[in-house]
């Protein structure tokens, strides 16, 4: 819903592992997101991402909108501000000591 945060996708193709982690930086640094489960793979480029080579440890953020690739694209400039603050600071978290390999 737009207004209501960044959208943090689960499913089938994201590492549950990056996605915690968006989950918890969202939670301790107060950012609005919403959740959405995606039970097979998604359209977008995280899918081809997740499987180029050895395999590439992907999460899916998006900003909620509405009317995409038209003219009249539609989104609240709130949504997109908790995007850029969320995965800042999920770059700004990441360290070589990180391992987002599900199990470990």
């Amino acid at each position: 819903r737009i207004g209501e945060g960044a959208i943090l996708y689960r499913g089938a193709n994201i590492n549950p592992k990056v996605a915690e982690l968006l989950m918890t930086i969202a939670q301790e640094e107060n950012i609005p997101y919403q959740l959405s489960g995606e039970a097979k793979a998604t359209p977008t480029d995280a899918n081809v991402i997740q499987i180029s080579r050895a395999g590439v440890a992907t999460g899916l953020v998006s900003v909620p909108l509405r009317y995409l690739h038209t003219p009249v694209e539609v989104l609240s400039l709130q949504d997109l501000e908790s995007v850029v603050k969320l995965l800042s600071t999920f770059v700004q978290r990441l360290n070589g000591k990180m391992s987002f390999i599900p199990g470990e």
